[in-house]
């Protein structure tokens, strides 16, 4: 049966998902109740399913920042950084990041610390061709 499915038919009862953490690679239970909240759909999260190894090659590590840039001016941290998505859209790359930065005045980015090991949100000014951050991805590049 899809998890959409199973949502929907349990919707106001408190059911058990196992969460698996992709930066510690273990697993929890967590508990939740499937219920109308004011918000968009019923649980208050943002899903979405690929393969383990696809979600891991799309993770981006920041690299540099230069001095002045969008980027340094949001906090960003230099080989500390890592992207791991945006509020405002799912991103397969970090082409569509920039696509999406170079059309809109500004990008919710979800980043991960390898320093404080915590997930934090930014917002990022685009409107223009370079956010000021220079990136890796693949083998050499994953958390």
């Amino acid at each position: 049966m899809p998890f959409q499915e199973i949502i929907r038919r349990n919707s106001n009862c408190k059911i058990t998902l196992e969460v698996f953490n992709i930066i510690s690679k273990e697993t929890r239970e967590v508990k939740v109740t499937p219920k109308e909240w004011g918000g968009e759909g019923v649980l208050g999260v943002s899903l979405r399913f690929e393969e383990l190894q696809e979600a891991l090659d799309q993770i981006i590590h920041v690299t540099h920042v230069q001095p002045g840039s969008p980027a340094e001016l949001s906090g960003i941290m230099p080989q500390e950084d890592y992207i791991l998505g945006s509020f405002d859209f799912f991103m397969k790359d970090v082409d569509e990041l920039l696509i999406f930065a170079s059309c809109h005045e500004q990008v919710k980015l979800c980043l991960y610390s390898q320093k404080s090991k915590q997930a934090r949100q930014v917002i990022l000014k685009g409107g223009g061709n370079s956010l000021g951050i220079e990136v890796g991805t693949g083998a050499l590049h994953t958390l």
